[in-house]
């Protein structure tokens, strides 16, 4: 028993360093980019930070806006049940906002990695890269050759791409 696991173990080994080798022997072509960067740099993910930022900006000059009538409110003796009233839309508009900021910013999430992700596979086909791998410091890629870093012409692809600039397969 103990020598056919043995020999099992080996069979599978003796597999694998096959398939390594012939991997190897394709000479696949394996590029990377900095996922952090290209995600930084991609303009739809800048498109979408300004629409935030406007809708911040949005509830800033509601609140403002509610918190002079408020004051104003005080300025003219009003009860404290009126300002009571005040005060909980105040609270409603803010609840209100942070739920909707939290809802946004993760659909946007989602929306620019759905495109980012179907751009860098565009990219890939475009560049005749075989593995096109992910360096975010986190650990994917360790060490790797300055000339295979492609994160440059993928910032260039998938803005290109962003902006409707159409390309034909090479």
């Amino acid at each position: 028993m103990r020598n056919s696991i043995v020999a099992g173990v080996s069979g599978a080994i003796l597999s694998l360093l096959v398939c390594l080798l012939v991997a190897f022997q394709q000479q696949e072509t394996i590029a990377y980019v900095d996922s952090e960067e290209v995600f930084d740099s991609f303009q739809y993910k800048l498109r979408l930070e300004q629409e935030l930022k406007q809708f911040e900006s949005d509830f800033e000059a509601q609140m403002d806006s509610l918190k002079i009538a408020r004051a104003n409110a005080v300025l003219r003796g009003e009860s404290k049940e009126a300002l009571y009233v005040f005060d909980l839309q105040l609270r409603e508009i803010s609840l209100s906002y942070e739920e909707e900021a939290i809802l946004k910013s993760n659909q946007y999430n989602e929306q620019i990695w759905s495109r980012l992700e179907q751009y860098l596979d565009e990219f890939g086909v475009h560049s005749d890269v075989d593995i096109l791998m992910g360096r975010n410091g986190l650990g994917q890629v360790l060490h790797v050759e300055e000339d295979l870093d492609l994160t440059q012409q993928a910032i260039s692809f998938v803005n290109d791409r962003f902006n409707g600039k159409a390309f034909e397969d090479e």
